[in-house]
């Protein structure tokens, strides 16, 4: 446990190579990083990384796509490594999917039971990057990755059942900050599969009394479109069947919201105004509910500028709040030892003398299914209690 006072103190952001790029800035640099994380974790995306780095990069590029690209990307910019290579990825996998058997991609991109990998060339890739494919383009140009991993909910679920939120005991306000679609804010509607680091179930929140559902995202997705459904699925990469199980159960949960449900409501703001408007969700709901705003894997996709005023904000509500009541959670890449999960799960929550105590409550992967408890999650537990 970390205690921080006065509370605009703030712990480091995220380790990686982060730093904004525009157009192709780098972008080899991207690809290699992105190779080295693939590794031999998925033959489909490993083989294609390496035909978009040959025909993007270096000697032996394709100046049409080249150039191409470079109009395409060229007022954006790109925080994290992985940006870049993900959204080249996702695009050409949703323009896979969108045309069918006859793109050239399709045995590998729109094949997940058996993917093959040998349908991967430079030729087909090619192919798939001509110039003339416009809805390829466009998203490339103009879409994010926005992965709506439902298996990152853990760090609501488990959290919310040491707040004393299981079987509706006390009331439970979600906020989810980089919400992207709000998948995450329906997980309790979707079967989870948390194992801790000996392998017995995780216990998480089960029927909880959910009051309030609400995210924040610069780009929500809107998952009553059929077409905003098919980006987030490519986003998920090919063969990963039980992440795509646990998309459509979720998209699904999402959909079938009732009347007698609190309803989701998705709001269009950077993630710096959010800690603004927290102080009104908190006055909003009961004296004895919890407020647990949470975020998985959003920092990298933020410039250093913005990541330390938003950190920084967020700090200062939280050591503004009444002990028992709030928790910010946060699933985010953080260093540890080499052999520790890349994630962290780890609670701010007000220390009552103005400022923040941290705590790590787990350690976990990218994709989270084993969760390596820490002290924090007892340390955190009793943080919650409510008196």
């Amino acid at each position: 446990m970390r205690s921080s006072r006065p509370p605009q103190s703030a712990p480091p952001p995220s380790s990686g190579s982060f730093g904004a790029f525009a157009g192709l800035e780098g972008l080899a640099d991207d690809f290699a990083q992105q190779r080295s994380l693939v590794g031999d974790s998925n033959r489909i995306y490993a083989a294609l990384l390496l035909e978009l780095e040959s025909i993007l990069c270096g000697p032996n590029a394709a100046p049409a796509i080249v150039d191409r690209l470079e109009r395409a990307w060229r007022e954006r910019r790109f925080n994290a490594f992985y940006e870049r290579p993900l959204v080249l990825l996702a695009s050409l996998r949703t323009d896979t999917l969108n045309t069918g058997p006859k793109h050239p991609l399709a045995p590998a991109l729109d094949n997940d039971e058996a993917p093959d990998v040998t349908a991967i060339s430079r030729a087909s890739v090619l192919d798939a990057l001509s110039p003339d494919r416009l809805a390829l383009w466009l998203m490339v140009a103009t879409r994010r990755v926005q992965t709506n991993e439902v298996g990152r909910a853990v760090a609501w679920r488990w959290p919310a059942l040491l707040a004393g939120c299981n079987d509706g005991a006390r009331p439970l306000a979600l906020v989810d900050i980089g919400a992207s679609g709000g998948l995450n804010l329906v997980a309790d509607r979707v079967p989870e599969d948390w194992v801790d680091a000996v392998g017995a179930p995780l216990p998480v929140v089960r029927k909880p009394r959910i009051i309030a559902r609400v995210g924040f995202d610069t780009l929500p997705l809107d998952f009553t479109s059929d077409e905003d459904v098919r980006w987030a699925r490519a986003c998920i990469w090919p063969g990963e069947q039980a992440r795509l199980q646990r998309f459509d159960l979720a998209v699904r949960a999402l959909r079938s919201l009732g009347p007698a449900d609190a309803p989701l409501a998705l709001h269009r703001l950077n993630a710096t105004l959010v800690p603004a408007r927290l102080p009104e969700l908190l006055r909003a709901i009961p004296g004895e509910a919890v407020l647990l705003v949470f975020q998985t894997v959003v920092r990298a996709y933020m410039d250093v500028e913005r990541r330390e005023a938003y950190v920084r904000s967020m700090r200062n509500w939280v050591a503004s709040t009444p002990r028992g009541r709030v928790a910010w959670v946060e699933l985010e890449l953080e260093p540890g030892t080499p052999s520790e999960p890349p994630a962290a799960i780890t609670a701010h929550v007000p220390d009552g003398n103005g400022g923040v105590s941290d705590l790590l409550l787990a350690r976990c992967s990218y994709h989270p299914k084993e969760i390596d408890v820490r002290k924090g999650a007892a340390l955190f537990q009793r943080a919650m209690a409510w008196r």
